[in-house]
């Protein structure tokens, strides 16, 4: 009980503007321009700041059960969103994790430090669950989008690099906003070397984004709001757009997309080694999921997540728990 006394009252105090300061920036709670695009003005709450749209996802995707058929066949997942578990943010206990468990779901584990810290997290998200303080859990998965925000683009976001990129490959009468970043790697397959926004997506319909724009298509149907799956003009639109409202909605999406190979899979290289007992994987609902996956075993998105350069996972953990 003592401990979950701590948890509480921490998480309490903690917010978005912690994760502000902690960059010593104001990139998630400056309050932006009215925004132009129709993509941010597709719901009744007015988002003026970067971190009231991640709030605004968070609260969203925590009861819907976005539909994930995407790689179903890649990752032996049932072909039938009926035989599937439904997955959101919120609906599911982290699992714990170890040196010998990330050995086994991502190529660079973590230091001792790092770890500690990441099982603090799911620790947290499951005694919250477990309670029904749901408003704390959400409080505490903003921060961790807000700190993933600041470690995937919010702190190169106007460089001149950036809006170089905004002015060679967006549209016509297109004008980047502020915070929103262009960073183009020449080292990724051609259909994703341009990224943009909070969490660098890429503006092809052949990268990674499907599952996220059927996915909004499907909740959010009417006319304006509807995303056009080709063209990467409207797509820069739509991913550097003022408010970054799909942007968000993507992020949180895609660890929702993770989490749904980790309960789906038939096969125990895709999901976490507690979801095994004597040899075989547990049934769908009994199982925990993990963001600690490296890219080809969960699709998942983010490098931080899977400690890509070895040490992001720990510089997003200490971000969180600083």
């Amino acid at each position: 009980m003592k401990y979950l006394i701590l948890i509480l009252s921490f998480s309490t105090f903690a917010s978005l503007e912690s994760v502000d300061s902690y960059f010593n920036d104001d990139e998630l709670n400056k309050v932006r321009n009215q925004s132009e695009f129709e993509i941010d003005q597709c719901h009744d709450v007015n988002n003026i700041s970067f971190g009231e749209s991640i709030e605004y996802f968070i609260k969203e995707l925590a009861n819907k059960k976005p539909t994930f058929l995407h790689v179903a066949s890649i990752y032996n997942m049932p072909s039938k969103m009926e035989n599937q578990e439904a997955v959101g943010l919120l609906s599911h206990p982290l699992c714990l994790v170890s040196k010998k468990s990330l050995s086994q779901t991502i190529k660079k584990v973590p230091d001792d430090k790092t770890i500690e810290l990441a099982n603090r997290f799911a620790s947290e998200h499951n005694e919250y669950r477990s309670l029904g303080h749901r408003d704390e859990l959400k409080k505490l998965w903003a921060r961790f989008f807000g700190c993933l925000a600041y470690t995937e683009s919010l702190t190169t976001a106007d460089t001149k690099a950036s809006k170089k990129l905004a002015k060679k490959y967006g549209p016509r009468k297109y004008n980047k906003p502020d915070g929103v970043k262009f960073y183009y790697d020449k080292w990724q397959p051609k259909v994703s070397r341009l990224n943009i926004g909070l969490f660098q997506f890429t503006p092809n319909y052949a990268g990674n984004i499907k599952p996220c724009v059927d996915s909004w298509n499907h909740f959010y149907q009417e006319e304006k709001c509807q995303i056009k799956n080709k063209g990467q003009d409207n797509l820069i639109r739509v991913f550097g757009s003022t408010t970054q409202q799909f942007n968000a909605y993507c992020g949180v999406h895609k660890v929702i997309q993770a989490f749904s190979v980790q309960l789906n899979t038939q096969t125990k290289k895709f999901t976490h080694p507690n979801n095994t007992e004597s040899g075989k994987l547990k049934e769908s609902n009994k199982r925990c999921v993990s963001p600690h996956f490296y890219a080809g075993w969960s699709y998942n998105h983010f490098g931080p997540l899977q400690n890509s350069t070895g040490d992001n996972l720990g510089k997003l953990m200490s971000c969180i728990y600083h």
